[in-house]
């Protein structure tokens, strides 16, 4: 298994866990289909990293998503890509 991981500065991380054997079996309500809105926010907290375009999650493949907000605005998204076996877990902390 390949772990990757991007930091900048204290707020944001990108981490990316790779090659996954099978389908993500985690007790999180996984929603599927594509959503522009999660799509704009992910893109916007990796914007400000600096991440090989090779790293970054392809949003033309299928993919199923989990998000968590806390209240101090702080957000973890969770993006499973099925067909490349590819976990990202990116954070925007504050």
């Amino acid at each position: 298994m390949s772990n990757f991981e991007f930091i900048s500065g204290s707020r944001e991380l990108l981490d990316l866990v790779q090659p996954l054997n099978g389908d993500i079996e985690l007790p999180l309500k996984w929603n599927d289909g594509n959503n522009t809105s999660i799509e704009s926010a992910i893109n916007h907290v990796l914007n400000s990293l600096t991440i090989p375009n090779e790293y970054m999650p392809d949003f033309k493949s299928k993919y199923k998503y989990y998000l968590k907000k806390k209240e101090d605005f702080s957000v973890i998204y969770l993006v499973f890509v099925p067909d490349k076996k590819r976990l990202y877990v990116i954070e925007n902390i504050f």
